[in-house]
């Protein structure tokens, strides 16, 4: 479902499909998982030097 198919559903009152909150939960679950390694990564490089690239 694309971003105009929600906004179009928010304001007509359908509700969510059950495979697409599906899909969202799992998404967020990357997003959240990348932003952990990525935040992990950065952690341990205070500063810019050789070592971080």
């Amino acid at each position: 479902m694309g971003l105009f198919d929600r906004i179009k559903a928010a304001f007509s009152g359908k509700e969510e499909e059950p495979e697409t909150a599906k899909y969202d939960e799992a998404l967020t679950k990357s997003r959240q998982s990348f932003g952990d390694r990525l935040n992990a990564l950065f952690a341990n490089f205070r500063t810019v030097d050789e070592n971080f690239f």
